[in-house]
């Protein structure tokens, strides 16, 4: 192990989505960025019960850098001094977003330059906890869950472009919306999407639905039903936590690599 790190203070005071249970502040994605004259190399994390995104140091796993990317936990973290990355430019948060990575869709290029801390994210918006007008229905995070009404309305992908020169977090592009037929694209606790070229994979678990989308939200592919073995999750059966496409020289890599840590 190279450093361990306790985050938990870090959340002290902050609001949570009403449908999780009291201080639960798990982290459901990771992505990586290089350093440049503009920033460290990083880790970015993303929290989906309190919709922020953050990087942390590489070396000591201090927070370097953080985005209310939910737009109701503007204080965190609570305890270390760092950089709060200005949300103003993003016009639809998230809300308990369950994919938060870097994608490099030539779509983007213009946002995008890993030699001046410029990168754009993918975010799998699950909608998971909101009021009827798309608002999130939230309480402190210590607290129990309260009878406030919610509901899950349909998964969408939004992107914001990052610069970590300027301290902006800015939404660069319409959001994709899913197909609303044959099958409603809900999903409140799981999902996402991944690259895949200049195409977005996107799964929904609760709907099992697997689409390839362009930017645009064109589908090129959709596989409806996909069932998965329920073990790990009965209460959900027959999903399946994510779900991406590989190509043939990932995957091949990816058998490769396990073949030798096995062995």
């Amino acid at each position: 192990m190279i450093w361990a790190k306790n985050y938990t203070s870090e959340y002290s005071g902050s609001q949570i989505l009403n449908n999780n249970t009291p201080n639960d502040v798990h982290f459901n994605s990771l992505t990586w960025i290089a350093s440049s004259p503009n920033n460290e190399e990083a880790i970015i994390v993303h929290s989906r019960t309190t919709s922020t995104t953050f990087g942390i140091s590489i070396v000591d796993g201090s927070i370097l850098w953080a985005i209310d990317t939910g737009n109701f936990n503007p204080q965190f973290p609570a305890k270390q001094a760092t950089i709060h990355i200005d949300n103003s430019g993003i016009t639809h948060f998230e809300n308990g977003a369950h994919t938060v990575c870097i994608t490099n869709n030539s779509a983007f290029s213009a946002s995008i330059d890993p030699t001046a801390g410029k990168f754009v994210l993918s975010v799998f918006d699950n909608r998971s906890c909101v009021d009827e007008n798309g608002n999130p229905v939230i309480r402190p995070i210590n607290d129990a869950a309260t009878s406030a009404p919610y509901q899950t309305d349909p998964a969408r992908i939004l992107f914001y472009a990052v610069d970590l020169a300027a301290g902006t977090a800015v939404e660069i592009h319409a959001p994709v919306e899913l197909p609303t037929t044959p099958i409603l694209q809900w999903t409140d606790f799981m999902g996402g999407v991944f690259d895949h070229g200049d195409y977005f994979t996107i799964f929904t678990c609760h709907a099992r639905s697997f689409f390839i989308s362009d930017v645009d939200g064109n589908m090129v592919a959709s596989i409806y039903d996909v069932i998965s073995l329920s073990d790990g999750a009965p209460q959900y059966p027959g999903e399946a936590y994510r779900a991406r496409l590989f190509n043939e020289t990932e995957l091949t890599d990816v058998i490769t690599a396990a073949s030798i840590y096995a062995n």
